[in-house]
């Protein structure tokens, strides 16, 4: 009765395991398949380089992110010879930089153009870091798979502790050579106080002088203003007086020039009569004139005045020439 029953349970054991497996497997291979689907193993990338002078903090599988999206992943990380000194140089010592290459899908390359860069940076103050990506302009050229973007590290709190430092050192250098030159007996600037103090005292002599001085003006500017109050006095007078003489001096001016007037109406009267009279008076002058030459010819031929007149010469005849 027992190995019956031992056999019914064991009755087919092989299918079973077979079917176990089957299912296991696809189980497996399901998730998988979702684990894969959901890093991106199935969608179409698009490698892009970045070259960074130090691979601390850069490792396979971390993020890239663009805008805070993830757009891809670091597929891997290399350390190889600086490409921009070439290779190794003709056995010249070379730098080394490490090259990162990043999977980034397909359908986010339109918004990575050539002036697009990549920077390392965390996700807040103490997040993971990432691999962040500023988008390109849409007038920049596309880029293609192997293309090269720069890449830029975001600074450390070390990064900051260590500059903080240079900073403050540099600071006490100068501040200890400040002290130094200050402190300095023959430096600028103890002379320059030395000077500051000469023309200090000098300045409250010349406050000293110039307050002398006004009280000098001052006292003459009185005297000046007195001897003016007498002169305006007098002025004032002369005034006064010639306000009272004006009536009979405008009165006397008044009087003349009605005089005058009546004599240019006079002279207005006599030129035009000796403007009417004067063609008769002009007739009368030339009938004269005439009257007299012929008197006076007559008494030259009267003896015995014909004695004492000179008769003219007679006039000397011209001779004309044939040639």
């Amino acid at each position: 009765m027992a190995d019956e029953t031992l056999d019914r349970r064991f009755r087919h054991l092989e299918l079973k395991v077979w079917i176990y497996g089957i299912v296991s497997l696809i189980l497996v291979a399901v998730v998988t398949a979702f684990v894969a689907y959901k890093m991106g193993l199935f969608t179409p990338t698009t490698t892009l380089v970045v070259y960074s002078p130090s691979g601390e903090g850069v490792h396979a599988g971390m993020p890239v992110k663009l805008s805070g999206f993830t757009i891809g992943r670091v597929e891997r990380t290399e350390l190889i010879d600086d490409p921009s000194r070439g290779a190794a140089g003709g056995g010249k010592a070379t730098a080394l930089v490490i090259r990162v290459t990043l999977a980034i899908d397909t359908e986010y390359m339109k918004w990575i153009r050539a002036d697009s860069s990549a920077m390392l940076r965390k996700e807040g103050m103490v997040g993971d870091a990432i691999v962040d990506v500023r988008p390109g302009s849409h007038t920049a050229a596309s880029l293609k798979g192997g293309d090269t973007i720069p890449f830029v590290r975001e600074k450390s709190i070390t990064d900051y502790v260590a500059d903080i430092t240079s900073a403050v050192e540099a600071i006490k250098g100068k501040a200890g050579s400040f002290l130094e030159y200050v402190n300095d007996p023959d430096g600028d600037i103890k002379q320059s106080i030395k000077e500051f103090r000469l023309l200090m005292g000098e300045f409250h002599q010349t406050r000293d002088q110039i307050a002398t001085l006004l009280g000098n003006l001052d006292r003459h500017v009185g005297m000046v203003a007195d001897n003016s109050s007498g002169a305006l006095e007098q002025l004032e007078g002369t005034m006064r007086q010639t306000n009272e003489a004006m009536p009979d001096i405008l009165a006397q001016v008044h009087d003349s020039l009605v005089k005058l007037q009546t004599v240019l109406d006079d002279l207005k009267k006599l030129s035009a009569m000796l403007a009417v009279r004067a063609p008769e008076l002009m007739e009368k002058g030339t009938d004269a004139a005439e009257g007299g030459i012929a008197v006076t010819e007559s008494l030259k031929n009267v003896w015995p005045l014909s004695q004492y007149v000179e008769k003219p010469a007679p006039a000397a005849a011209t001779v004309q020439s044939d040639e």
